[in-house]
């Protein structure tokens, strides 16, 4: 670290210890200005980050909820796939609707 030091006669009658404190002050003044910017930065840097996290993590939760809601369509279309199945397999339902016979297509015709 250096100091600058300024020496010089001045009218008002000041001393070289004045001019000492001064140029102290000065410097100091001006170093105190430059770690405020630089930790006023380090602050808006800090924020931004959390915020890129943030986007980070809402982007995370944004894809898990988007599987789980293809997994359950899957399950519920299996589901009722199944439901279907077991209601065709006890005579409950046709899987072929409006054919003559629930184990027969339709004929073309018959569209």
């Amino acid at each position: 670290m250096s100091v600058l030091l300024v020496v010089c006669d001045t009218p008002t009658g000041t001393t070289q210890q004045e001019h000492e404190v001064d140029a102290f002050k000065l410097f100091f003044g001006k170093r105190n200005q430059e770690f405020k910017e630089e930790q006023r930065r380090h602050e808006e840097n800090m924020k931004e980050l959390h915020r890129l996290q943030m986007e980070d993590i809402d982007k995370k939760r944004r894809r898990e909820l988007e599987m789980e809601r293809v997994k359950i369509e899957r399950e519920t279309a299996h589901q009722i796939q199944a439901d279907e199945h077991a209601k065709y397999l006890a005579g409950e339902q046709c899987i072929y609707p409006g054919a003559g016979s629930c184990l027969e297509p339709p004929s073309l015709n018959h569209y």
